[in-house]
Protein backbone atom coordinates (compact mmCIF):
# COMPACT_ATOMS: atom_id res chain seq x y z
CA UNK A 1 0.00 0.00 0.00
CA UNK A 2 1.19 3.59 -0.83
CA UNK A 3 0.21 6.33 1.80
CA UNK A 4 0.13 9.65 -0.64
CA UNK A 5 1.02 12.66 2.29
CA UNK A 6 -0.04 15.41 -0.29
CA UNK A 7 0.07 18.88 0.61
CA UNK A 8 -0.39 22.28 -0.92
CA UNK A 9 0.21 26.21 0.17
CA UNK A 10 -2.42 28.28 -1.16
CA UNK A 11 -0.87 31.59 -0.91
CA UNK A 12 -3.86 34.27 -2.33
CA UNK A 13 -2.81 37.48 -3.17
CA UNK A 14 -4.34 40.30 -1.02
CA UNK A 15 -6.28 42.10 -3.29
CA UNK A 16 -8.96 44.80 -1.99
CA UNK A 17 -12.53 43.42 -2.79
CA UNK A 18 -11.36 39.86 -2.72
CA UNK A 19 -11.44 37.46 0.23
CA UNK A 20 -8.00 36.60 1.40
CA UNK A 21 -6.93 33.08 2.72
CA UNK A 22 -3.44 31.67 3.77
CA UNK A 23 -2.78 28.01 4.72
CA UNK A 24 -0.32 27.78 8.12
CA UNK A 25 1.01 24.74 9.33
CA UNK A 26 2.82 24.78 12.75
CA UNK A 27 6.27 25.11 13.31
CA UNK A 28 8.30 23.48 15.48
CA UNK A 29 12.67 23.58 17.14
CA UNK A 30 14.61 20.54 18.27
CA UNK A 31 13.52 22.05 22.04
CA UNK A 32 9.65 21.91 21.44
CA UNK A 33 10.25 17.80 19.47
CA UNK A 34 11.65 16.74 22.61
CA UNK A 35 8.60 17.34 24.94
CA UNK A 36 6.29 16.58 22.16
CA UNK A 37 7.26 14.77 19.08
CA UNK A 38 5.82 15.39 15.59
CA UNK A 39 3.92 12.43 14.41
CA UNK A 40 5.66 9.93 12.25
CA UNK A 41 5.46 11.03 8.76
CA UNK A 42 2.86 13.63 9.08
CA UNK A 43 3.76 17.30 7.32
CA UNK A 44 5.41 19.60 9.75
CA UNK A 45 5.33 23.02 8.44
CA UNK A 46 6.87 24.91 5.52
CA UNK A 47 9.49 27.65 4.93
CA UNK A 48 10.03 30.01 2.38
CA UNK A 49 13.69 30.59 1.57
CA UNK A 50 14.68 32.60 -1.33
CA UNK A 51 11.26 31.54 -3.13
CA UNK A 52 11.74 27.72 -2.79
CA UNK A 53 9.25 25.85 -0.45
CA UNK A 54 11.15 23.75 2.26
CA UNK A 55 9.07 21.14 3.34
CA UNK A 56 9.86 19.18 6.87
CA UNK A 57 8.26 15.61 7.78
CA UNK A 58 8.02 14.03 11.16
CA UNK A 59 10.24 11.34 11.45
CA UNK A 60 11.90 9.43 14.35
CA UNK A 61 10.70 12.37 16.39
CA UNK A 62 12.05 15.34 14.78
CA UNK A 63 10.87 17.24 11.78
CA UNK A 64 13.10 16.12 8.47
CA UNK A 65 13.31 18.51 5.43
CA UNK A 66 12.38 16.49 2.69
CA UNK A 67 15.19 16.65 -0.09
CA UNK A 68 13.69 14.26 -2.40
CA UNK A 69 9.67 14.76 -3.65
CA UNK A 70 10.59 10.12 -3.34
CA UNK A 71 10.63 10.97 0.42
CA UNK A 72 7.14 11.71 1.22
CA UNK A 73 5.89 8.89 -0.52
CA UNK A 74 5.25 6.08 2.16
CA UNK A 75 5.05 2.19 1.63
CA UNK A 76 2.87 0.86 4.41
CA UNK A 77 4.14 -2.58 5.56
CA UNK A 78 2.81 -3.43 8.77
CA UNK A 79 -0.43 -5.50 9.43
CA UNK A 80 -3.93 -3.70 9.04
CA UNK A 81 -5.48 -2.55 11.92
CA UNK A 82 -8.76 -5.17 12.78
CA UNK A 83 -10.94 -1.54 12.60
CA UNK A 84 -10.34 -1.71 8.80
CA UNK A 85 -10.87 -5.28 8.53
CA UNK A 86 -14.13 -7.28 8.04
CA UNK A 87 -13.99 -10.65 8.54
CA UNK A 88 -16.52 -13.26 8.53
CA UNK A 89 -16.58 -17.32 9.29
CA UNK A 90 -19.11 -20.25 8.08
CA UNK A 91 -17.13 -21.87 10.48
CA UNK A 92 -16.88 -21.69 14.29
CA UNK A 93 -15.25 -18.83 15.61
CA UNK A 94 -14.31 -19.00 19.46
CA UNK A 95 -12.82 -15.95 21.35
CA UNK A 96 -10.04 -16.83 23.90
CA UNK A 97 -9.23 -14.95 27.17
CA UNK A 98 -6.20 -12.75 25.78
CA UNK A 99 -8.78 -11.60 23.37
CA UNK A 100 -7.87 -13.46 20.07
CA UNK A 101 -10.00 -15.88 17.73
CA UNK A 102 -9.91 -19.36 16.86
CA UNK A 103 -11.31 -20.58 13.89
CA UNK A 104 -12.78 -23.77 13.24
CA UNK A 105 -13.21 -25.45 9.49
CA UNK A 106 -15.10 -23.32 7.13
CA UNK A 107 -14.26 -20.34 4.78
CA UNK A 108 -13.01 -17.24 6.29
CA UNK A 109 -13.74 -14.23 4.06
CA UNK A 110 -11.39 -10.92 4.84
CA UNK A 111 -12.75 -7.52 3.31
CA UNK A 112 -10.47 -4.23 3.75
CA UNK A 113 -13.22 -1.59 4.10
CA UNK A 114 -11.00 1.12 2.63
CA UNK A 115 -10.65 -1.14 -0.36
CA UNK A 116 -6.74 -1.19 -0.26
CA UNK A 117 -5.47 -3.99 -1.70
CA UNK A 118 -4.65 -6.84 0.23
CA UNK A 119 -0.76 -8.38 -0.37
CA UNK A 120 -0.56 -11.49 2.19
CA UNK A 121 -2.22 -13.19 5.09
CA UNK A 122 -0.59 -14.80 7.59
CA UNK A 123 -2.30 -17.25 10.80
CA UNK A 124 -0.82 -20.01 13.23
CA UNK A 125 -2.37 -23.56 13.61
CA UNK A 126 -4.12 -23.72 16.78
CA UNK A 127 -4.05 -26.61 19.17
CA UNK A 128 -6.44 -25.99 22.67
CA UNK A 129 -4.26 -26.34 25.70
CA UNK A 130 -3.39 -29.96 27.35
CA UNK A 131 -3.54 -31.40 23.44
CA UNK A 132 -1.17 -34.47 23.04
CA UNK A 133 -0.72 -33.14 19.71
CA UNK A 134 1.31 -30.16 18.06
CA UNK A 135 -0.87 -27.98 16.28
CA UNK A 136 -2.05 -28.59 12.59
CA UNK A 137 -3.82 -27.16 9.93
CA UNK A 138 -4.75 -27.40 5.90
CA UNK A 139 -5.65 -23.96 4.40
CA UNK A 140 -5.84 -22.80 1.37
CA UNK A 141 -5.52 -18.90 0.90
CA UNK A 142 -6.61 -17.00 -2.14
CA UNK A 143 -6.70 -12.90 -3.01
CA UNK A 144 -8.46 -10.61 -5.04
CA UNK A 145 -8.02 -6.84 -5.04
CA UNK A 146 -9.43 -5.94 -1.35
CA UNK A 147 -10.63 -9.57 -0.14
CA UNK A 148 -8.93 -12.55 0.69
CA UNK A 149 -10.30 -15.85 1.31
CA UNK A 150 -9.27 -18.41 3.62
CA UNK A 151 -10.62 -21.83 3.32
CA UNK A 152 -9.86 -24.21 6.51
CA UNK A 153 -10.11 -27.65 5.45
CA UNK A 154 -9.02 -29.48 8.51
CA UNK A 155 -7.47 -27.94 11.80
CA UNK A 156 -7.82 -24.30 13.65
CA UNK A 157 -6.07 -21.16 13.16
CA UNK A 158 -5.21 -18.31 14.88
CA UNK A 159 -3.40 -14.97 14.86
CA UNK A 160 -4.85 -13.51 11.93
CA UNK A 161 -2.89 -10.72 10.52
CA UNK A 162 -3.62 -8.99 7.12
CA UNK A 163 -0.83 -7.13 5.17
CA UNK A 164 -1.53 -4.43 2.27
CA UNK A 165 0.33 -5.42 -1.05
CA UNK A 166 3.11 -3.02 -1.16
CA UNK A 167 4.18 -1.64 -4.04
CA UNK A 168 7.60 -0.47 -3.74
CA UNK A 169 9.24 1.84 -6.62
CA UNK A 170 11.80 1.08 -9.19
CA UNK A 171 15.06 2.62 -8.67
CA UNK A 172 18.02 2.67 -11.44
CA UNK A 173 21.12 2.56 -9.37
CA UNK A 174 22.83 2.74 -12.30
CA UNK A 175 21.96 6.10 -12.81
CA UNK A 176 21.33 7.24 -8.93
CA UNK A 177 23.02 5.30 -5.58
CA UNK A 178 21.61 5.66 -2.21
CA UNK A 179 24.47 4.80 0.78
CA UNK A 180 22.90 2.91 3.75
CA UNK A 181 24.35 1.64 6.98
CA UNK A 182 24.50 -1.02 9.18
CA UNK A 183 26.72 -2.62 11.66
CA UNK A 184 29.24 -3.40 9.47
CA UNK A 185 29.81 0.30 8.29
CA UNK A 186 28.62 2.77 5.21
CA UNK A 187 28.36 0.94 2.09
CA UNK A 188 26.87 1.96 -1.63
CA UNK A 189 23.44 0.44 -2.39
CA UNK A 190 24.40 -0.70 -5.52
CA UNK A 191 27.48 -2.91 -4.08
CA UNK A 192 25.37 -4.09 -1.14
CA UNK A 193 24.65 -7.42 -2.62
CA UNK A 194 28.36 -7.76 -3.30
CA UNK A 195 29.42 -6.51 -0.08
CA UNK A 196 27.47 -8.66 1.89
CA UNK A 197 29.19 -11.47 0.13
CA UNK A 198 32.55 -10.11 1.12
CA UNK A 199 31.47 -9.79 4.37
CA UNK A 200 30.35 -13.16 5.20
CA UNK A 201 33.43 -14.45 3.66
CA UNK A 202 35.59 -12.35 5.58
CA UNK A 203 36.89 -10.06 2.78
CA UNK A 204 36.86 -6.82 4.08
CA UNK A 205 40.37 -5.58 3.51
CA UNK A 206 41.11 -3.69 0.32
CA UNK A 207 43.63 -5.45 -1.37
CA UNK A 208 43.23 -9.73 -1.49
CA UNK A 209 47.31 -9.73 0.36
CA UNK A 210 45.59 -8.44 3.28
CA UNK A 211 43.08 -11.42 3.49
CA UNK A 212 44.52 -13.83 6.21
CA UNK A 213 44.34 -17.63 5.21
CA UNK A 214 41.86 -19.37 7.58
CA UNK A 215 43.00 -22.85 6.59
CA UNK A 216 45.47 -24.42 4.51
CA UNK A 217 44.94 -24.43 0.78
CA UNK A 218 45.24 -27.80 -0.84
CA UNK A 219 45.30 -26.78 -4.63
CA UNK A 220 45.00 -31.02 -5.46
CA UNK A 221 47.76 -31.22 -8.07
CA UNK A 222 46.45 -27.71 -9.60
CA UNK A 223 48.81 -25.14 -10.94
CA UNK A 224 48.56 -21.83 -9.29
CA UNK A 225 48.41 -19.47 -12.92
CA UNK A 226 50.55 -16.02 -12.27
CA UNK A 227 49.85 -15.39 -15.45
CA UNK A 228 47.94 -17.01 -18.11
CA UNK A 229 48.79 -14.83 -21.53
CA UNK A 230 52.86 -15.39 -21.18
CA UNK A 231 52.27 -18.89 -19.12
CA UNK A 232 53.76 -17.73 -16.01
CA UNK A 233 52.53 -20.65 -13.35
CA UNK A 234 53.76 -22.45 -10.52
CA UNK A 235 52.74 -26.38 -11.02
CA UNK A 236 53.29 -29.53 -8.98
CA UNK A 237 56.81 -31.76 -10.42
CA UNK A 238 56.96 -35.10 -9.22
CA UNK A 239 57.81 -34.15 -5.52
CA UNK A 240 58.14 -30.88 -5.68
CA UNK A 241 57.64 -27.38 -7.54
CA UNK A 242 58.48 -26.00 -11.02
CA UNK A 243 58.50 -22.07 -11.96
CA UNK A 244 57.12 -21.70 -15.48
CA UNK A 245 58.27 -18.72 -17.44
CA UNK A 246 57.32 -17.98 -21.12
CA UNK A 247 55.17 -21.31 -20.57
CA UNK A 248 58.83 -22.77 -20.44
CA UNK A 249 59.85 -24.57 -16.91
CA UNK A 250 62.40 -22.32 -15.58
CA UNK A 251 62.94 -23.15 -11.68
CA UNK A 252 62.68 -26.79 -10.66
CA UNK A 253 62.92 -27.49 -6.78
CA UNK A 254 62.49 -31.24 -5.55
CA UNK A 255 63.05 -32.60 -1.80
CA UNK A 256 64.97 -35.79 -1.11
CA UNK A 257 65.20 -37.68 2.19
CA UNK A 258 68.57 -38.42 3.69
CA UNK A 259 69.37 -42.00 4.08
CA UNK A 260 70.21 -42.26 7.49
CA UNK A 261 66.24 -40.50 8.09
CA UNK A 262 62.99 -42.39 8.07
CA UNK A 263 60.82 -42.97 5.29
CA UNK A 264 57.93 -43.70 7.03
CA UNK A 265 56.69 -46.11 10.08
CA UNK A 266 55.30 -45.42 13.31
CA UNK A 267 56.12 -44.28 17.09
CA UNK A 268 53.60 -45.55 19.35
CA UNK A 269 54.31 -44.40 22.80
CA UNK A 270 53.24 -47.24 25.83
CA UNK A 271 54.68 -45.75 28.81
CA UNK A 272 55.82 -42.13 29.91
CA UNK A 273 57.61 -41.61 33.25
CA UNK A 274 58.14 -38.20 35.05
CA UNK A 275 59.90 -38.02 38.07
CA UNK A 276 61.50 -35.37 40.48
CA UNK A 277 64.60 -34.92 38.25
CA UNK A 278 64.23 -37.42 34.70
CA UNK A 279 61.28 -38.15 32.13
CA UNK A 280 61.39 -41.71 31.21
CA UNK A 281 59.65 -42.82 27.71
CA UNK A 282 58.95 -45.90 26.52
CA UNK A 283 57.66 -46.47 22.83
CA UNK A 284 57.17 -49.21 20.14
CA UNK A 285 59.12 -48.63 17.00
CA UNK A 286 57.64 -49.51 13.35
CA UNK A 287 60.06 -49.16 10.21
CA UNK A 288 62.27 -46.60 11.94
CA UNK A 289 65.70 -46.99 13.16
CA UNK A 290 66.12 -46.16 16.48
CA UNK A 291 68.86 -43.47 16.38
CA UNK A 292 66.93 -41.40 14.27
CA UNK A 293 64.51 -40.97 17.35
CA UNK A 294 65.15 -37.75 19.42
CA UNK A 295 63.07 -36.34 22.84
CA UNK A 296 61.58 -33.47 22.44
CA UNK A 297 59.76 -30.97 24.84
CA UNK A 298 57.95 -27.36 24.90
CA UNK A 299 56.43 -25.71 27.93
CA UNK A 300 53.24 -24.97 26.10
CA UNK A 301 51.36 -26.01 23.27
CA UNK A 302 50.21 -22.48 22.56
CA UNK A 303 52.62 -21.40 21.08
CA UNK A 304 55.35 -24.28 21.09
CA UNK A 305 58.64 -24.53 21.24
CA UNK A 306 59.97 -28.06 20.93
CA UNK A 307 63.79 -28.33 22.47
CA UNK A 308 65.75 -31.31 21.65
CA UNK A 309 66.57 -33.06 25.27
CA UNK A 310 69.96 -35.24 25.51
CA UNK A 311 69.13 -38.44 27.08
CA UNK A 312 71.15 -40.42 29.86
CA UNK A 313 70.28 -43.40 28.79
CA UNK A 314 68.96 -45.30 25.78
CA UNK A 315 68.10 -48.55 25.39
CA UNK A 316 66.75 -51.14 22.39
CA UNK A 317 64.96 -54.37 22.97
CA UNK A 318 63.76 -55.25 19.93
CA UNK A 319 61.31 -52.76 18.81
CA UNK A 320 60.92 -51.40 22.03
CA UNK A 321 62.79 -48.21 22.67
CA UNK A 322 63.57 -46.43 26.22
CA UNK A 323 64.76 -42.83 26.81
CA UNK A 324 65.81 -41.20 30.15
CA UNK A 325 66.55 -37.70 29.55
CA UNK A 326 66.62 -34.76 32.67
CA UNK A 327 63.56 -33.33 33.44
CA UNK A 328 62.74 -29.91 31.65
CA UNK A 329 60.56 -27.03 33.09
CA UNK A 330 58.71 -27.08 35.65
CA UNK A 331 55.56 -28.49 36.87
CA UNK A 332 54.24 -28.95 33.61
CA UNK A 333 54.74 -29.42 30.15
CA UNK A 334 54.94 -31.43 27.14
CA UNK A 335 57.02 -34.18 25.86
CA UNK A 336 57.05 -36.42 22.18
CA UNK A 337 59.45 -38.78 20.34
CA UNK A 338 60.35 -37.65 17.15
CA UNK A 339 62.24 -39.76 14.04
CA UNK A 340 64.63 -37.35 12.31
CA UNK A 341 62.60 -35.63 9.20
CA UNK A 342 65.79 -34.04 7.51
CA UNK A 343 65.42 -33.03 3.78
CA UNK A 344 67.41 -31.92 1.41
CA UNK A 345 66.25 -29.48 -1.59
CA UNK A 346 67.43 -30.15 -5.04
CA UNK A 347 66.69 -27.21 -7.16
CA UNK A 348 67.39 -27.29 -11.52
CA UNK A 349 67.66 -24.36 -13.06
CA UNK A 350 66.48 -24.78 -17.44
CA UNK A 351 68.35 -22.12 -18.32
CA UNK A 352 71.35 -19.81 -17.75
CA UNK A 353 71.92 -19.17 -14.00
CA UNK A 354 73.32 -15.30 -13.81
CA UNK A 355 74.54 -15.23 -9.89
CA UNK A 356 75.22 -11.56 -8.81
CA UNK A 357 75.85 -12.08 -4.97
CA UNK A 358 78.21 -14.87 -3.58
CA UNK A 359 77.36 -18.64 -4.47
CA UNK A 360 78.02 -20.45 -1.22
CA UNK A 361 78.44 -24.66 -1.10
CA UNK A 362 78.58 -25.92 2.68
CA UNK A 363 80.84 -28.77 3.50
CA UNK A 364 79.62 -32.04 5.16
CA UNK A 365 81.37 -30.70 8.35
CA UNK A 366 78.84 -27.67 8.23
CA UNK A 367 81.62 -25.37 7.03
CA UNK A 368 80.74 -22.78 4.37
CA UNK A 369 82.41 -21.68 1.16
CA UNK A 370 82.37 -19.07 -1.71
CA UNK A 371 83.14 -19.60 -4.70
CA UNK A 372 84.37 -16.81 -6.85
CA UNK A 373 86.04 -17.13 -10.14
CA UNK A 374 88.61 -14.81 -12.18
CA UNK A 375 88.76 -13.29 -15.39
CA UNK A 376 90.38 -16.63 -16.71
CA UNK A 377 87.67 -18.61 -15.56
CA UNK A 378 89.39 -19.67 -12.78
CA UNK A 379 86.93 -20.94 -9.85
CA UNK A 380 88.24 -20.73 -6.19
CA UNK A 381 86.49 -21.54 -2.64
CA UNK A 382 87.12 -19.03 0.40
CA UNK A 383 85.92 -19.99 3.65
CA UNK A 384 83.26 -17.51 4.98
CA UNK A 385 83.60 -17.36 8.89
CA UNK A 386 80.51 -18.49 10.89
Amino acid sequence: MKIFLCFSLVLLTLVPGILSATALLRETSNAQNQVAAPPDGELVYAVNEEGTVRAFVGRYGLAMPVVDPDAIRLTACTPFPAEQLDIGSTGSVTELENGESVYGVGVITITQIHKIAIGDVSYEAYAPSGSITPPSATVTVSIEGNVATLNVTAGQITRLAVTPSVGLREYDLCQRDVIVKDSLGWVNLSRLRQSAVDHFNGRTAEYWSDFLATKPVNLNGQAIIVDQQVGSAITPAGNGLTLYAGRRPAIAAAATISSNDAVSGSISVTRLDVGAETVTLTAQLSGIEAEAVELQYTPTLTPTNWLALTPLSRTLEGDVLTLTAPRHGGKSGFYRLVAGDTVSLLISVMGDLDVQGKLILRSPSGKRFALTVADDGTLSAAEIAP
